[in-house]
């Protein structure tokens, strides 16, 4: 990939097309901006812009360049130094333009078959349904000479389950180069990847990523001297097709997420086997056995608190044992021990013990009241969790399956921000404690899960030793 520098844009297949940035401040229509500068910093590109009528306005577009593999980071940071607010209803991460391009128009190229799309379908017990279809089938198939018609295919998803619906990519092989273009959008949150082909004679695709659209429940205020800034795009090209461009990907991502190379087999007592009902007599028995055919992990599920989203051990149930008996005697057996936890689960009496800010709103109501959900921005909420976790590493426990069973839909509205900004700020609020367990906790293993694979992005998996996959019922 190389970066082109013209006197409106840039872009990183070559060509003199224009602009990587694209603003809307309401509804569909893209507003003007224009390059101031831009400068080149090692591996670092950025490019400044200015917002027709408001000279305050500064858009930047920061591009990386990540040694040893075939991936660009590209995001956009949104800066107002005006004195009014400014508002806008949707800002990309990336604009990626002449994506495929050739000397053959792409209608004729759609006909024969030389580009093929791959994504992938998700769902609860159904992730990672990759598809590979033509552009004609998703709909990209222009119907008239007029330069103005435009057809796109959209990819996203709503609420904090990232891979609830789609995986956050798009992968796109030219036969006529022999060479495949990948897109990912990064963040716990909702996001969206578009294809578009712009105009009976066009000659490639243009792609558009990000977080920050209206269609998800975004809407951005930025009060004055403030700045607003998008999640990371992953994008670039390899020589070959799907199998390279996946894995130029997964080079990246194990380059930048510092995990234990190695993890544990673990046994996790839930899916047909203890279903939440935790008793000596039931788990004595899958414990014993775990350890015969050579488990590493002993992963007590749903069942071992005395409530869900109140954290503290359920010591009643283990009569004789308590939950320190228990963990011991996995220990015992030369196992780690370990339990699954809700940390985005707290109960309704939340508000009671720690306050008003504890648990997600929107519209002034909590959401989800029979599975409220902890607002991370609150610091006595990260307080409380960080005391339950202490708790059980103080018994014994070396490893956490945190689990994600509900999610907030469009988001929250908590402190009068827009929905979708509300879940990009917890979302991120929720990613700076785990980092900050890690931190205090290096040697506890933590798995992600979210009924399963349903929100298993790349900014969230990073920070996680391993993934639950549809719970493993089947």
């Amino acid at each position: 990939c190389k970066i082109v520098v013209t006197r409106t844009g840039f872009d990183f297949f070559g060509g003199e097309k224009s602009q990587n940035t694209a603003l809307c401040l309401s509804g569909a229509d893209e507003y003007p901006i224009f390059l101031d500068s831009a400068t080149e910093n090692g591996n670092l590109f950025v490019a400044e812009y200015t917002v027709k009528d408001y000279d305050k306005v500064r858009i930047f577009s920061e591009i990386e360049k990540v040694d040893g593999t075939f991936v660009f980071k590209q995001r956009t940071r949104l800066e107002n130094d005006g004195e009014n607010r400014f508002d806008f209803a949707k800002l990309d991460s990336a604009v990626v333009e002449n994506v495929c391009l050739s000397e053959r128009k792409m209608r004729d190229r759609v006909a024969d078959g030389s580009v093929n799309i791959y994504y992938a379908l998700s769902g609860w017990q159904k992730e990672g349904q990759w598809r590979k279809v033509t552009p004609e089938t998703v709909g990209l198939a222009l119907t008239s000479g007029h330069d103005f018609e435009r057809r796109t295919f959209r990819l996203e998803s709503v609420s904090s389950l990232s891979t609830g619906s789609y995986f956050p990519m798009l992968l796109i092989e030219d036969k006529d180069e022999e060479k495949t273009y990948f897109f990912e959008a990064t963040g716990g949150h909702s996001w969206y990847i578009e294809l578009a082909l712009q105009g009976y004679d066009a000659d490639s695709f243009v792609v558009k990523t990000g977080v920050a659209d209206e269609k998800t429940g975004f809407y951005g205020r930025v009060e004055k001297r403030k700045s607003f800034t998008t999640n990371y795009t992953l994008f670039g090209s390899v020589e070959g097709g799907f199998e390279n461009a996946v894995k130029a990907l997964i080079k990246y991502k194990r380059k930048e997420a510092p995990l234990k190379k190695v993890n544990p087999i673990v046994f996790n007592d839930y899916m047909n086997c203890n279903w939440a009902i935790e008793t000596p007599e039931r788990l004595i028995k899958l414990i014993d056995r775990a350890a015969e055919i050579g488990a590493e992990v002993f992963c007590m599920d749903d069942g071992w608190q005395k409530k869900l989203g109140e954290w503290y051990p359920d010591n009643e149930k283990f009569a004789g044992y308590g939950l320190k008996g228990i963990i011991d005697y996995i220990k015992s057996k030369g196992m780690i021990a370990g339990v699954w936890f809700e940390f985005e689960s707290l109960p309704l009496s939340a508000i009671k013990t720690l306050g008003n800010d504890a648990l997600l709103t929107r519209n002034g109501k909590i959401i989800a009241e029979h599975r409220p959900l902890a607002d991370f921005r609150c610091v006595k909420v990260v307080r409380y969790l960080y005391e339950r976790v202490d708790e059980l590493v103080s018994l014994g426990v070396g490893f956490i399956k945190n689990d994600h069973n509900n999610a907030e839909y469009i988001g929250t509205d908590s402190h009068g921000e827009s929905p979708a900004e509300g879940l990009m700020q917890n979302a991120a609020a929720f990613n700076a404690f785990i980092d900050g367990i890690r931190k205090k906790y290096p040697d506890l293993i933590i798995e992600n899960c979210a009924s399963g694979g349903t929100r298993q992005d790349h900014e969230t998996l990073k920070r996680f030793d391993l993934q639950s996959i549809s719970d493993q019922e089947d």
